[in-house]
This record gives C-alpha cells, structure tokens and sequence, in this order.
C-alpha cells in the first residue's frame, strides 16, 4: 500500500507540466514576473537619481539667489543708514 502511493506522488510529480505563458515561448511565468518587477524596479532607480539630480542643481541655484538677495539686501540697510545719517546732519545744520 504504503509503496503504491509514493509511486504515485512521483508519477504525480513527473507529471507535471513546464508552465509556459500565452506566447507559448517556453518562459516560466514567474521568471517573467520578476524580471518585470526588476525592470520597475530600475525604472524606480532611474527615477529617483533624476530627481536626486534635479534637487542638487536646484540647490545650487537656490543658495545664489539667496546670497544675491542677502547682499542686495545688506547694500539697501546701508544706503538708508546713509541716507538717515544724511538727514540728521542736514537737521543739525538747520535747526
């Protein structure tokens, strides 16, 4: 009894047919899917050094700007410091 069963479960397993997908080219269907989740995968990759990238040269140009705007801004304190220093001398000649 116990010899005929495990005949059974090899011919069983013997059996058992390659998977193929529709095409029919012989590719298992999950050595399909994980190269497609590997492609993705990648595709993923790709996409987030373009936007590592992209946040670098931003960076970049972002820190100009402010430092532009930090100077322009220091040049402006002091043309008013200037320019009250200016009035109060003219309001001392005067009066």
């Amino acid at each position: 009894m116990l010899m005929d069963k495990t005949l059974h479960r090899h011919r069983t397993v013997a059996r058992i047919p390659r998977h193929r997908d529709r095409n029919g080219d012989g590719i298992r269907a999950d050595t399909r899917r994980r190269r497609h989740q590997s492609y993705h995968r990648g595709i993923g990759n790709v996409t987030t050094i373009f936007g590592i990238i992209a946040a670098l040269v931003l960076q970049v140009f972002y820190n100009y700007i402010v430092s532009k705007i930090d100077h322009i801004t220091a040049d402006m304190e002091e043309s008013a410091i200037k320019l009250l220093d200016s009035i109060g001398k003219y309001k001392n000649q005067k009066g």
